[in-house]
């Protein structure tokens, strides 16, 4: 079906739901054509020096949103003041449909998450029954795909998988470009104080995974300095790892040595709420199970049923696309079932202990660091090109409900389209 477009009607409601939003709001962000109007008048206002936030709901808003200077946040900033979106249908009596643009999960969320919801509503959206313009959409995880088929079934309706919608297969993401590593591990430092602020009042504790490499080691020098270091209740704080190399801890290559010098022992970290692993095992494979049973019992549940969820999961990217230490056509790539593993790295001709996608994408929020030239042709083929996880392994980091936010300074960016 083809819609007329009426840009004056278009401008004129945006306009009206800008009126509701007051000065240093947190406003969800709807998807679609109507909501991308109501972006671009926010964005506009923003630029005349107007405070708000914006929580996006797909990742073609995020996109819309960093383009005309909205700066954006999680779930994280609490409740939103509101929700402006836009709907697909309404019929007389203002029932409505959303998801006909497949971003209908986290739309849902962020109005569950409001106050009040504006809802954007154009004249041809008027229809006399819902379902008028098409089938009715149903969103679910993979999983679920043969049960809900059934149950659809059995309420008398038709169903099956919608194709080429769009959002399909995508991960809610975040992208945000900084101009160097500096100003990329501040923001990466404040976001981390506020997740850990915000896990320990929800739940009395903040467990975070740490990463090796360079990028993190500034993240970790700034949290041991103040103010990011007084802003943390440290003692409520569990550390783990993302993977380790198969070096005893004090060896200069160590995740946890490195994380350890430049954070850890400066916090004064207490043994107990930090678990690392032993890459000093001679039996990787030993180390790697132990370790799963290690986050099973910190978390008091069943070490061979699903993994956990870690409050944040700190990542980097090689410029082979690796990630962790899942490397292109290694083994680790097809586990499902196991949370640890040995993995084999042919490249470097190394074993390495590393978290598995399973384990890694139930994390509640994701951070990937990415910095430097050297990412940047890879970048571009991570984030725009097909899917191929066996050649890029960090395309497999698609979290299952939580949030993947992508920090990159301009040097790792450069080849990205525009608005990346």
């Amino acid at each position: 079906m083809t819609e007329e477009v009426d840009p004056a009607a278009m401008a004129l409601l945006a306009e009206r739901a800008l009126a509701e939003v007051r000065d240093g709001a947190v406003v969800g962000l709807g998807s679609g054509r109507a909501a991308s109007a109501f972006v671009r008048a926010l964005g506009e206002r923003v630029r005349a020096g107007f405070r708000a936030r914006g929580v996006p709901t797909s990742h073609d808003t995020a996109t819309l949103a960093r383009e005309v200077g909205v700066p954006l946040v999680g779930l994280e900033a609490g409740t939103l003041d509101l929700t402006v979106d836009g709907a697909d249908e309404v019929d007389p009596v203002c029932d409505l449909v959303k998801g006909f643009g497949g971003a209908l999960l986290y739309e849902r969320i962020v109005a569950a998450a409001s106050r009040r919801q504006i809802i954007l509503v154009e004249a041809n959206k008027l229809v006399p029954a819902l379902g008028h313009h098409g089938r009715l959409p149903v969103e679910i995880v993979p999983f679920a795909q043969p049960f809900c088929q059934d149950r659809l079934a059995a309420l008398g309706g038709g169903a099956g998988p919608r194709a080429g919608a769009a959002g399909e297969g995508r991960a809610m993401r975040l992208l945000e470009t900084f101009e160097d590593g500096a100003a990329l591990s501040q923001a990466a430092g404040t976001e981390f104080v506020a997740l850990a602020t915000a896990a320990i009042d929800a739940r009395g504790r903040f467990t975070v995974a740490l990463s090796g490499g360079s990028t993190p080691r500034r993240l970790y020098e700034l949290l041991a300095t103040p103010p990011l270091r007084d802003a943390v209740d440290w003692g409520r704080v569990e550390f783990f790892w993302g993977d380790e190399r198969a070096v005893p801890p004090e060896h200069p290559d160590s995740n946890y040595g490195a994380a350890a010098a430049a954070l850890l022992d400066k916090i004064g970290a207490a043994p107990s709420l930090v678990h690392r692993m032993r890459g000093e095992d001679p039996d990787l494979d030993r180390a790697a199970r132990d370790y799963q049973l290690t986050i099973a019992r910190r978390f008091e549940i069943d070490p061979e049923g699903p993994p956990p969820a870690l409050d944040l999961i700190l990542l980097g990217m090689g410029p082979d696309g690796h990630t962790a230490s899942l490397f292109p056509a290694s083994p680790a790539l097809k586990e499902r079932r196991r949370w640890v593993v040995r993995n084999h790295a042919a490249r470097l001709g190394a074993d390495r202990i590393t978290l598995t996608a399973p384990m890694l994408n139930q994390g509640r929020d994701l951070q990937l660091l990415v910095t430097g030239a050297d990412k940047a042709e890879t970048l571009k083929a991570v984030l725009e090109g097909p899917a191929d996880p066996e050649r890029l392994p960090v395309q497999l980091i698609a979290p299952t409900s939580g949030r993947l936010r992508w920090l990159l300074d301009r040097a790792a960016a450069a080849d990205l389209k525009a608005g990346a």
